[in-house]
């Protein structure tokens, strides 16, 4: 599952911002290959979520969720700034990759091995 908050005022989503989110949604959805990109906003934030969100049949499993916090921060004069907004959304884009190949045991960070 892959979970993104993007923390912005609704009064302050213009286009650019948009079109940003929509790109985001893009790649996860058309690059990563992630099913079923859901979209939750309210007045302060936009949650981005795809994956498996839920686990059924867990009578029988232990089942550990973890989670790695990373925050990307744009200020709001630097969006019309074509260079810092390429910057902020591959940012985003490459840790997103890094989740998806982190849930896919493709690669597992350093901090994850298990000691032999």
């Amino acid at each position: 599952m892959l979970q993104l908050k993007i923390f912005n005022k609704k009064e302050n989503r213009e286009e650019v911002f948009n079109k940003a989110v929509k790109n985001i949604v893009s790649y996860i959805s058309d690059n990563l290959n992630f099913p079923k990109v859901k979209i939750a906003a309210d007045s302060d934030c936009i949650e981005i979520i795809s994956g498996n969100t839920g686990n059924s049949n867990v009578d029988d499993k232990i089942i550990v969720e973890l989670s790695i916090k990373k925050t990307i921060i744009l200020s709001k004069n630097d969006i019309y700034m074509n260079s810092k907004l390429d910057e902020f959304l591959q940012n985003i884009k490459f840790f997103c990759k890094q989740a998806k190949e982190i849930e896919e045991n493709k690669y597992t960070p350093f901090f994850l091995k298990r000691e032999e």
